[in-house]
């Protein structure tokens, strides 16, 4: 106790150090009576005087609202100021700011160089989100490998995200040899921390019998069970099972109500789903400007199927002003695809000409 005294003697003569190292005996209620409250009003003195840690707890603090009145704007502020001192855990947080624009302007290519320099410092989170840019190629040259290299980095300091991750592409093959025994080990770590991806892939493997015994009704508790949760594959794949009534009670109203949480979530598939849906009144009712919205959603991201649909819309001016150049451009989209419906609709506008 002789040292938690000095360190609340000079935390309160103004020590810079001992506020924060005071601030955080306070947060988390070891050795001294839980403050969190006293303990921001400490991490913000200390940080006034530039003591790094201080400025990044406060932020953490102030970006939550758990315990003082939330301010997003100032905890991107802190965050920054922490990240170019240097702070690995403050550039990742203000990485995720910057990709959602939370507080801060959203800069997407901003927030990648913000998690690469996090992830050369091993900060787990960080390392996750480089290699979901460095997969896909996303403000970032594409390297798969690289990808692969800071999943496994990352999911052996115990990520679950990584871990998901990484099990996935051990499934698919993706930048990785297919190891579903090495998937399987790393999905059930993710899944203990009750990851949903992981219980879908893991539901993936036993639908399919990859490395385990086929079992449709596990891989179906497991696709329920992680759709529920909010996982938006998850949600889209157990959507296609109630759309067409395998292996569960065919449901088409929740089959769209299903695609619509995992289009809404960003999950391409499901928003080309959801508008067809829409376009044609199955297990919903029929909106045909809504359609066209979530059509459009998947198209711009490259679904060749979406894009065709789309142009079909464009084209016939289906919920929508007609369009016919415009209808062009995205069946060429899908036509250098190979989507031969796309090639059917330019040859009879060509004809047309």
């Amino acid at each position: 106790m002789d040292d938690v005294n000095e360190i609340i003697r000079l935390a309160e003569s103004g020590d810079p150090e001992a506020q924060f190292r005071y601030g955080v005996m306070l947060e988390e209620g070891e050795l001294v009576k839980k403050d969190p409250v006293l303990a921001a009003g400490l991490y913000k003195s200390s940080s006034e005087a530039g003591y790094i840690p201080s400025v990044y707890n406060l932020a953490v603090m102030l970006r939550d609202g758990t315990y003082i009145p939330r301010n997003i704007g100032e905890a991107a502020r802190l965050f920054q100021y922490a990240a170019e001192k240097g702070d690995p855990k403050a550039q990742y947080n203000l990485g995720l700011m910057l990709d959602r624009g939370e507080g801060v302007v959203r800069d997407e290519a901003e927030a990648v160089k913000c998690y690469k320099f996090s992830a050369e410092q091993n900060v787990v989170h960080a390392m996750y989100q480089y290699a979901l840019a460095l997969k896909i190629g996303k403000f970032v040259e594409k390297d798969v490998k690289k990808a692969v290299e800071l999943l496994k980095k990352s999911a052996d300091e115990g990520y679950h995200r990584s871990q998901a991750e990484y099990g996935a592409m051990l499934i698919e093959g993706d930048g990785v040899t297919k190891n579903y025994d090495e998937a399987k080990k790393y999905l059930e770590l993710a899944l203990a921390q009750k990851d949903e991806k992981a219980r879908f892939y893991l539901g993936l493997m036993y639908y399919n019998g990859f490395g385990v015994k086929k079992s449709i009704k596990k891989a179906v508790k497991f696709y329920r069970m992680a759709a529920k949760a909010g996982n938006p594959i998850a949600q889209f794949h157990y959507g296609v099972l109630l759309d067409n009534g395998t292996h569960v009670t065919k449901d088409q109203v929740e089959a769209a109500a299903y695609f619509k949480a995992s289009a809404d979530q960003g999950y391409v598939r499901a928003q080309y789903n959801y508008g067809v849906d829409l376009a044609r009144g199955i297990g919903v009712k029929s909106n045909l400007r809504e359609a066209a919205k979530y059509v459009k959603l998947a198209a711009d991201q490259g679904l060749p199927e979406a894009q065709c649909f789309y142009g079909e819309f464009l084209e016939q001016g289906i919920g929508m002003q007609k369009n016919t150049r415009e209808a062009m451009r995205y069946y060429n989209l899908a036509a250098n695809q190979h989507n031969e419906q796309a090639k059917n609709h330019l040859r009879i506008l060509n004809k047309k000409k």
